[in-house]
């Protein structure tokens, strides 16, 4: 089912859960710079939210690896994370739907241990992203 369309100042936020896997940033900030206008907010396209997303690298632990280690997301949306229309501009992200991602891990957390450290062995995770928009400003007149 169809949902709202996601805007800039919406929030991406990584739900990898197995194993637990924590990133820094914890959220990402969406970016809109399209020509349709939500709520006096850029329309989020599915190619700049790509872009987005493969751009910055994420700080991660996983437990027991306390460590930090350093990886990238790639995201695999699906027809129910994207508009069913294709706008000149490409097609639009729809928040409600989780969006598949793979976390790839470019240097492993490591679980202190003597006498070596021991790494983070699943250089894969996968996961999904949630969309959480961000409310509307209120306008008072008067």
């Amino acid at each position: 089912m169809p949902g709202p369309i996601a805007k800039m100042g919406d929030l991406l936020t990584p739900m990898f859960m197995e194993p637990p896997t924590f990133f820094v940033p914890p959220t990402i900030p969406i970016v809109g710079i399209g020509g349709l206008f939500i709520n006096a907010m850029p329309a989020c396209r599915l190619e700049e939210l790509e872009i987005l997303v493969a751009a910055l690298e994420f700080v991660y632990t996983a437990p027991p690896f306390i460590t930090p280690g350093l990886g990238k997301f790639e995201l695999i949306p699906g027809p129910e994370n994207i508009t069913e229309r294709t706008f000149s501009e490409g097609p639009l992200v729809l928040i409600g739907a989780p969006i598949m991602a793979v976390f790839t891990v470019m240097v492993p957390a490591f679980e202190p241990s003597v006498p070596a450290p021991i790494p983070d062995f699943m250089l894969v995770k996968p996961g999904e992203f949630e969309i959480v928009p961000m409310p509307p400003v209120a306008v008072f007149g008067g």
